[in-house]
């Protein structure tokens, strides 16, 4: 909520009119630590299903403004029991 309680209204969308939105993607990306040692500039994130690569390099690069030079994924299946 905005200052004094109340909620923030954004004005209604104008041809070429200024875009006050945010983006905020539904999309989860968890770092974790990979089984086996990887080079210092590779970095293993778990996310989910819906995302492409090119999602993924696109969070990477304009949100967290960090440059990426190849993006592999792969599916990894949970255990049976």
């Amino acid at each position: 909520m905005a200052a004094g309680g109340k909620k923030a209204v954004y004005p209604l969308f104008q041809l070429g009119g200024p875009q006050l939105r945010i983006f905020r993607p539904n999309f989860f990306m968890l770092a974790v630590r990979p089984g086996v040692p990887q080079p210092e500039d590779t970095v293993q994130f778990r996310v989910s299903m819906e995302m492409t690569k090119v999602d993924i390099r696109n969070y990477l690069e304009k949100i967290y403004n960090v440059p990426v030079a190849a993006v592999r994924t792969r599916i990894q299946y949970g255990k049976c029991s």
